[in-house]
């Protein structure tokens, strides 16, 4: 499969806020503690802020 291309979910939070649920077409759940994301950008990789030049 292309993932390139995406799967269709169902995605909730549960009721504390805590933990990312999703679900796909064939019935699999999985999930992920809140917490753990780091970066919300699209893309493979987050990019390193470049520093800023002449500071000063």
């Amino acid at each position: 499969m292309d993932s390139a291309l995406g799967t269709p979910v169902t995605l909730r939070v549960d009721k504390n806020g805590f933990f990312l649920f999703w679900t796909d077409q064939n019935k699999e759940t999985e999930f992920l503690d809140i917490s753990s994301i780091r970066d919300t950008r699209t893309g493979k990789y987050a990019r390193t802020p470049k520093l800023e030049r002449g500071i000063g």
